[in-house]
C-alpha cells in the first residue's frame, strides 16, 4: 500500500510541473475510467482537455452485470460459463466488450466542464498522430 501512495504522489508531482502556463490543451485518449479521471484531474487543474475515445463512453456503476458480482450466484454463473465450449466462451467474452462504464457522478462532472466550453469529447477517433510543443515525457 505504502508504495502505491508514493507512486501516486510521484505521478502527481510531475503532473503539477507540467500543467502550468503554456500547456493549455491536453488530449487524453482512452475511454475507460482512468481516462475520465485523468481528464478530470487535468480539468481540476485549469486546462482544457480532448478526451478521445475509440468508443462512446458508457455510463453505469460497473461494467459487469449483477449476476458476475452477486456473491450468492456467481460461483453457479462462473461454473456455467466454464463448462461451455470454448467457441461459445470466446463469442461471449468479445459480446462483454463495449468499452468501459464511467460512473454517472463521473460524466455529470464531465458534462458540466463540458458546458463550461473546457472539454470536448471526440468519439469513434483513433489518434494517429499527436504533436507536442517538444515538452514530453516517455514512460518505458
Amino acid at each position: 500500500m505504502g508504495r502505491v501512495g508514493r507512486r501516486t504522489k510521484i505521478v502527481e508531482a510531475h503532473w503539477n510541473e507540467k500543467l502550468r502556463d503554456g500547456h493549455s490543451t491536453v488530449l487524453v485518449v482512452g475511454g475507460r475510467l482512468t481516462a475520465v479521471q485523468s481528464a478530470q484531474y487535468c480539468l481540476r487543474k485549469g486546462e482544457s482537455v480532448i478526451l478521445s475515445s475509440r468508443r462512446p463512453l458508457i455510463e453505469r456503476h460497473v461494467d459487469k452485470s449483477k449476476c458476475w458480482i452477486d456473491m450468492r450466484r456467481a460461483n453457479r454463473h462462473v461454473s456455467d460459463f466454464y463448462h461451455q465450449a470454448v467457441d461459445m466462451r470466446l463469442m461471449a467474452l468479445r459480446g462483454a466488450r463495449g468499452g468501459g462504464s464511467v460512473p454517472p457522478l463521473c460524466m455529470d462532472d464531465l458534462r458540466m466542464w463540458e458546458r463550461r466550453g473546457k472539454r470536448t469529447l471526440v468519439e469513434d477517433a483513433d489518434p494517429a498522430l499527436v504533436r507536442t510543443d517538444g515538452d514530453c515525457d516517455r514512460y518505458p
